[in-house]
């Protein structure tokens, strides 16, 4: 990805007077891959595009830029899905939501949108790993500002809680804010 892209995005979100934190916490993304999309070091993936532009008010202009397909995206979810499989421990930390191993269904449907149903079966499968016989210990720690940005709304946020609280096959290992 040219450079272009990343700094239309960042003359186009400083226009409207957003600092990179603002923008992150509209669109569920995190401060620093903002950074690394204005800086051309990432390429957003379609669902980040489609809510850039709709925090940006920019039509579709910032999704039609991305090259077809999503498959560096798809490859990335893959890669991480055969890793985990194979962990015996998986540490994550999270700044503005949920990790995707970590997230209720609602939650992985409200962050990824209007996605093919293939790539969020996916998406949700990662999950499903934590309730084998041979689940990973999994530490979490997740910033409060997990709970300030309710992703999907009341229900899918209590259901996503709920989660965390209710026993699995193997449930070494914790979460915490």
């Amino acid at each position: 990805m040219g450079n272009s892209y990343g700094e239309w995005l960042k003359i186009q979100r400083e226009a409207v007077g957003l600092t990179q934190q603002k923008r992150a916490t509209m669109t569920v993304m995190t401060r620093s891959h903002i950074a690394h999309i204005e800086a051309g070091r990432r390429v957003p993936s379609t669902e980040d595009a489609r809510r850039l532009d709709n925090a940006l008010n920019t039509g579709d202009v910032l999704s039609s830029f991305l090259p077809d397909g999503d498959t560096a995206v798809a490859d990335y979810f893959e890669a991480a899905r055969q890793l985990e499989q194979q962990a015996s421990v998986i540490r994550k930390f999270a700044y503005a939501f949920v990790p995707g191993t970590l997230q209720a269904e609602g939650y992985a449907r409200a962050v990824l949108g209007l996605c093919t149903l293939q790539r969020m079966n996916k998406y949700v499968e990662r999950s499903r790993i934590l309730d084998t016989l041979a689940a990973p210990v999994v530490w979490g720690l997740l910033d409060e500002a997990v709970l300030h940005c309710a992703v999907g709304g009341p229900k899918v946020m209590a259901e996503q809680i709920r989660q965390h609280g209710r026993p699995r096959r193997r449930q070494p290992g914790a979460i915490f804010l």
